[in-house]
């Protein structure tokens, strides 16, 4: 439930843009909680986010709050949705979509994702 506070060191792992899916990843924690969490947004129009994050909270809020760092042409798609603010060091930043999902577990980083269990994530060096 929101406002959710997230400790530790999360990274952008996924966003895919044909189903307009955002995945947000900490994982080989050893904080006493599980190893890996994972928060996921599923029908993302718009976002405003750093590519690591770290110690913040996710709270829903209203689109008028975000509203005049939209493009025109995404606005009427982002009033269908629910507006996320995501504040890393009191600095507000936006996740507009249809909702989003948490999954805590004792996964490794590169396991599947349970809230995302038909995509792979890997790191290959070639």
């Amino acid at each position: 439930s929101l406002p959710a506070r997230f400790n530790g060191l999360f990274g952008l792992v996924l966003y895919y843009q044909h189903h307009g899916v955002l995945l947000l990843r900490s994982g080989d924690r050893d904080d006493g909680g599980p190893k890996r969490i994972e928060i996921c947004f599923k029908g993302v129009v718009w976002m405003s986010l750093p590519a690591w994050l770290s110690d913040f909270t996710i709270e829903q809020c209203l689109i008028d709050e975000v509203i005049e760092y939209i493009p025109p042409s995404h606005r009427g798609k982002a009033q269908s949705r629910k507006v996320y603010r995501v504040d890393i060091d009191r600095t507000p930043h936006y996740v507009i979509a249809g909702g989003v999902f948490t999954s805590r577990d004792e996964g490794a980083y590169f396991d599947a994702s349970p809230l995302l269990p038909e995509i792979e994530v890997n790191l290959k060096f070639d």
